[in-house]
């Protein structure tokens, strides 16, 4: 097997590599066994058993007491598994012994013991559109031509792109640009340059390892929306400390993505990309990462709506479940009237009810009564929605919706439509399905986004202007439907 190393690998690579692996419980049984990983699927495989011992050579009494196992391959690098899962135990009749195991993530660089040990200062990452996203090209060309029109020489320079780096203080933490440059050669013939753009999150203070990933996945959220595409992580490296003194306190992380895709780099035009925010870029992910602390069941609804609904109707029920969820987490004071001037008015209709509906045979209608109105001064469906409508300022509306009429009687089709596909029964004269369905939709994400690019504090102007690059559709949208 060819010897790799897998600090130079990424998530996206394909590798096997053959090693030494050990429960940290008990490092003195080392057992052969190969590590294969790709972007689908990952497994290490023994030729040994982990949980055997003298009197229960299948390891079944004994069960796997541990959730790590650590390694080093014949290259000499240190391998972690973490959050192990025994997927296979044989033993023939030869008395060969062969376990499989799963695992959630591997670490290079390092043994621990457990993931409690992975306390980090800082983290860079490369991923999905990351390049095009920058929009910064690090090479510079030069050709020269001989007399005849022919090319004479030609020159390729690589400059690493200046380095920015914004505070980010509702997280403790500095956002930085990074780079990493490979250059080789094949004989005389080729030469291969390969530039990849890098961002640091450098907390002020050490963090555990999920506390890191938890804050790039939110990261990579807000890039979804301003790219149109879903990202996925593809090269992923900690350090201990973020001093440059500190020899070999790097890390890197592997652990597969089944749904990992890259299409097309993003075009600059239609995506908002790094150019368009990084003279306020601390500001946005300063107010995105506070706000994904108040609405993240409503961002992680939209987003996986977005990216991975299939069915039209299902993706409909939950833009509109976001609105109406964003409208009660943003609009709390949107009420008929004040919920403590309520609550007498409430307690008299209650009373009431009990007073009149004294029949046995209705008293479960009765408490139904009662528990409806428990709420009855907040706002309805459709008017949360008119109310979340009318909130963005005239150039966005206008982009969406032809006038207020339009909105309102958009708005009224949505409720009619909600309540067919939540309640069968109803009438249908008057719902959106097949291509109104979908226009429908158009209009819905593109407001929920349009009111997230409000919220970070984006100009009114530039939304305008990026809806109609970021939602294709949305004129057409505007003239077909109502």
């Amino acid at each position: 097997m060819k010897t790799i190393k897998l600090v130079k690998q990424t998530m996206i690579d394909e590798f096997e590599v053959e090693g030494v692996w050990f429960n940290p419980n008990n490092p003195n049984h080392k057992v052969h066994g190969k590590l294969s990983f790709s972007p689908k699927d990952a497994s290490l495989n023994l030729l040994g058993s982990l949980t055997e011992i003298d009197n229960d050579l299948f390891g079944l009494r004994q069960g796997i007491h541990f959730d790590t196992i650590c390694g080093e391959t014949l290259s000499g690098e240190l391998v972690c598994l973490f959050h192990i899962i025994q997927t296979s135990n044989k033993i023939r009749f030869s008395g060969y012994h062969s376990q499989t195991y799963k695992f959630k993530f591997m670490i290079v660089g390092g043994h621990f013991s457990s993931a409690d040990e992975l306390i980090f200062q800082k983290v860079s990452f490369n991923s999905t559109y990351l390049e095009s996203f920058m929009n910064i090209s690090p090479y510079t060309f030069n050709f020269e031509d001989d007399v005849n029109g022919f090319m004479k020489s030609a020159d390729a320079s690589f400059k690493h792109p200046e380095i920015n780096k914004w505070e980010i203080p509702s997280i403790d933490c500095a956002f930085a640009t990074n780079s990493h440059f490979k250059f080789s050669t094949i004989g005389h013939k080729d030469v291969i340059m390969e530039y990849t753009a890098l961002l640091d999150l450098i907390s002020n203070s050490p963090q555990n390892y999920s506390w890191f990933l938890n804050k790039i996945y939110k990261l990579l959220s807000l890039f979804s929306l301003f790219t149109g595409k879903e990202q996925f992580l593809k090269d992923l490296s900690f350090k201990i400390e973020d001093t440059p003194e500190v020899q070999n306190n790097k890390y890197k992380v592997f652990f597969t993505q089944k749904d990992f895709k890259e299409e097309k780099d993003i075009d600059s035009i239609e995506s908002i990309t790094f150019s368009d925010i990084k003279d306020n870029l601390a500001i946005y992910l300063n107010k995105w990462y506070l706000l994904y602390n108040d609405l993240e069941p409503i961002y992680n609804l939209y987003i996986n709506t977005k990216y991975h609904g299939i069915y039209e109707e299902w993706k409909f029920l939950n833009y509109t479940r976001s609105l109406e969820g964003y409208h009660r987490l943003r609009f709390t004071d949107s009420t008929f009237c004040n919920p403590s001037d309520y609550d007498p008015i409430k307690t008299a209709i209650i009373t009431h009810l009990e007073e009149t509906i004294t029949d046995e045979t209705l008293q479960d209608l009765k408490k139904n009564m009662q528990n409806s109105i428990s709420y009855a001064y907040e706002y309805p469906f459709k008017k949360r929605l008119i109310e979340v409508a009318n909130s963005i300022d005239a150039p966005i509306f206008n982009r969406i919706f032809k006038n207020k009429k339009d909105m309102k009687g958009f708005m009224n089709k949505v409720k009619e439509t909600r309540n067919k596909m939540t309640h069968p029964q109803t009438e249908d004269s008057n719902i959106f399905s097949n291509r109104t369905l979908y226009l429908a939709n158009i209009r819905l994400s593109a407001l929920i986004h349009t009111l997230i690019l409000i919220d970070l504090g984006f100009p009114s102007n530039f939304i305008e202007h990026k809806l109609s690059y970021l939602y294709y559709n949305l004129e057409t949208a505007k003239r077909e439907l109502n």
